[in-house]
């Protein structure tokens, strides 16, 4: 809750004299959310930005823990982004570039990543990530083109603040922050959110040349855009699923959408709508986790992040557990999976993967077979507990598997890189190519979609290999259950942020990066989100 402000305080902002945050060289075209909260953030003395139930909806409360506020301290981009600038050292003032251009958009011309890491006072505005004044002063000019990809927003140089309302109130805004709130629809649209989420990345060789090869590192905007949800009876857009303009109960948002610095309402505001709760979640369940302790966000609002994270990945799939056949000594069962996400499952940087556990029990509870389990590092286990080789540093890679026969495979949905060599790669900067890419689909998926032709990806599997939206995983195994026996089968599905295949083979880089990423990781919680969960306990007479 907003504490009580100094009278003195309020007179300064009043009369102009404060704009918290603000750039001091003049020239900057941005400003740190500490301006913005002057007026949106959640204050108890007036009724701007509340729901019908009266919680807290003010956008900078619900971005400070997010993903966005935190693109630029994330510690596990920040390791990463080293590990990669280390193992090409010719190119890492351009591959920091290429990184900081959507996590640090803005940050001041020659900030670094090392600049980052120490922080301080002349990185404040880096250090605030994706904040209000990114977003809403990106021009609607040329969204959702080609051009407008891998972080070239456009930002314009006339202080104009973007957002859906007609007719703004515009005095207060200029007076405290020196912006003009302009009214403009694009903010709505997901070309806005596909300007950093269309990413492509140049492929290098390790002296650091080009080897002309461009690939996808995340196509999210364009899944949608070839996907049932971009238009039609299930038309969905990403600001529905991520800056929803419902309240928790589903309820539209109608609202004051600021307060006065003095936290009152203005008296020549009103409710309007829409309003979107800024809570801008996806599925990354890990870094929330390793920024609790620190200074962006009380611990908390981490939790709720964690919890809205939870609610996000729950409404990605489904699955079904069928057409379960029995005879002796064997056991045949399909289990189904749904995909409900408007992009790709997973999508977004191929360290993400998402696989199917199935476990068979019987009466007691004792498990008879499993498939996917996996222990406290997050390391996918066959029978005997051990880490299956596919993830061990240099181990075989996990093919796609349609069929299960034994504890040792499972069912895998990821994205697998190879360097212009057509040899496996682990490293962002060598990727020309996904040797394997079987990640479900989305729903209504068009392979002649509105997809650019100069911007779909070379090399993916997919159109041929998936129904579209779904797949079926056929499971026979080699289980002797009496057939007046009962049992249970017990599938999930789960969600990984980083592979343990991928944090193997960074470890074994022996690069200087590698060791502060081990100690990260070695204190992170590294198990898998579940998306889903399905049970059936088959009941003999």
């Amino acid at each position: 809750m907003r504490q009580a402000v100094p009278i003195f305080l309020v007179i300064l902002v009043l009369f102009g004299v404060l704009a918290v945050g603000r750039a001091e060289d003049g020239a900057s075209r941005f400003t740190t959310h500490e301006t913005c909260a002057l007026c949106h953030d959640e204050t108890r003395r007036g009724t701007a930005m509340r729901d019908a139930e009266d919680r807290n909806v003010a956008p900078v409360d619900l971005w400070r823990s997010s993903m966005m506020a935190n693109a630029a301290r994330d510690p596990l981009w920040q390791a990463v982004v080293a590990l990669e600038a280390a193992a090409t050292p010719s190119r890492a003032s351009d591959i920091e570039g290429v990184c900081l251009r959507c996590h640090a958009p803005m940050g001041r011309a020659g900030t670094r990543l090392a600049d980052l890491v120490r922080g301080g006072e002349s990185e404040a505005l880096a250090e605030d990530g994706v904040s209000c004044t990114v977003c809403h002063q990106v021009r609607p000019e040329g969204l959702g083109t080609p051009a407008s990809f891998s972080g070239h927003f456009r930002i314009g140089g006339d202080a104009e603040i973007y957002g859906p309302h007609v007719a703004p109130f515009a005095n207060p805004m200029r007076r405290h922050s020196g912006y003009t709130p302009v009214s403009s629809d694009h903010v709505l649209e997901p070309a806005l959110c596909g300007t950093c989420h269309t990413l492509y990345t140049d492929a290098l060789a390790p002296d650091g040349e080009a080897t002309g090869a461009m690939l996808p590192e995340q196509t999210p905007y364009l899944e949608w855009l070839n996907s049932a949800y971009a238009s039609g009876a299930d038309a969905a857009t990403c600001q529905d699923c991520h800056l929803p303009t419902v309240d928790l109960d589903g309820t539209p948002i109608r609202t004051r959408i600021a307060h006065n610095p003095g936290g009152r309402d203005f008296p020549p505001t009103s409710r309007r709508a829409p309003f979107g709760r800024h809570v801008l979640v996806g599925a990354n369940a890990l870094t929330p986790k390793l920024l609790r302790g620190g200074r962006t966000a009380p611990p908390d609002a981490f939790d709720e992040t964690l919890e809205r994270v939870g609610e996000q990945l729950r409404s990605a799939a489904r699955i079904e557990v069928a057409d379960i056949r029995r005879t002796e000594g064997r056991l045949r069962v399909d289990v189904l999976i749904e995909n409900l996400a408007g992009h790709r499952l997973p999508t977004a940087h191929p360290t993400r993967r998402v696989w199917l556990a199935l476990e068979v029990l019987d009466a007691e509870g004792r498990v008879l077979f499993a498939s996917g389990a996996c222990d406290e590092q997050g390391r996918i286990v066959g029978a005997d507990g051990a880490p299956l080789p596919i993830e061990r540093a240099g181990g075989p890679l996990a093919p796609h598997r349609d069929r299960i026969a034994g504890a040792g495979e499972v069912a895998l949905y990821e994205a697998r890189m190879a360097d212009s060599e057509g040899e496996a790669t682990w490293l962002l900067t060598r990727g020309a190519v996904y040797a394997k890419d079987d990640r479900l689909l989305p729903q209504g998926w068009r392979a002649a979609g509105p997809w650019p032709d100069e911007t779909r990806p070379k090399g993916t599997a997919g159109d041929a290999d998936f129904r579209a939206g779904s797949d079926v995983v056929h499971y026979d195994l080699p289980l002797d259950l009496p057939l007046d026996q009962s049992f249970v089968l017990r599938a999930r599905l789960l969600h990984q942020v980083v592979g343990a295949r991928w944090i193997a083979e960074w470890l074994a880089t022996g690069l200087a990066p590698a060791e502060r990423l081990r100690a990260l990781l070695d204190a992170a919680d590294l198990c898998p989100s579940e998306i889903a969960r399905a049970t059936l306990s088959v009941e003999v007479p």
